[in-house]
């Protein structure tokens, strides 16, 4: 990865911590999100940095709503993650979008179990595909990250 793109992921995923922090800041541009469902100790969080194809990005929106986001409040419903949000960066019209997955977990345990917690509830609602499309369809690249949030603990 060149310097300037992780420069770039950096402030992107900087900036997503901050307005994860901030649940009541304005959001001009398309965001799936979930208020907190359990608020001791510190979180551990999921970040997942997507390129979006071209022309993709509404599909991609739809898909994630359709498939990420629905196992996101399956396992909230369930107390086994706190909070998700998928953010966008603004259609500015030039040819491919950023979007920001963020999975807030109970803490670090939880974050380690991740695979026990979705494999069963993605198992059981499916996938739905979008024009036929799934995420490599709709993606070009994919950058995981988790960081345990240690300032404005709860």
């Amino acid at each position: 990865m060149t310097w300037n793109v992780a420069r770039r992921v950096r402030v992107l995923i900087a900036t997503c911590m901050a307005i994860a922090g901030c649940r009541s800041a304005p959001q001009s541009e398309p965001a799936i999100n979930s208020p907190a469902a359990d608020t001791r100790g510190p979180s551990a969080w999921s970040v997942d940095v997507v390129t979006v194809r071209a022309g993709e990005r509404e599909n991609y929106r739809r898909f994630v709503e359709a498939n990420w986001a629905k196992a996101r409040r399956t396992a909230r419903e369930r107390g086994e993650i706190r909070s998700y949000r998928a953010i966008f960066s603004p259609d500015t019209g030039s040819a491919n979008a950023q979007v920001l997955l963020l999975t807030e977990y109970p803490d670090s345990s939880a974050y380690k179990r991740r695979e026990e917690i979705f494999q069963p509830i993605l198992a059981a609602q499916g996938r739905t595909l979008i024009d036929g499309k799934a995420t490599r369809e709709l993606t070009e690249r994919l950058e995981s990250r988790w960081y345990i949030e240690w300032m404005g603990q709860r």
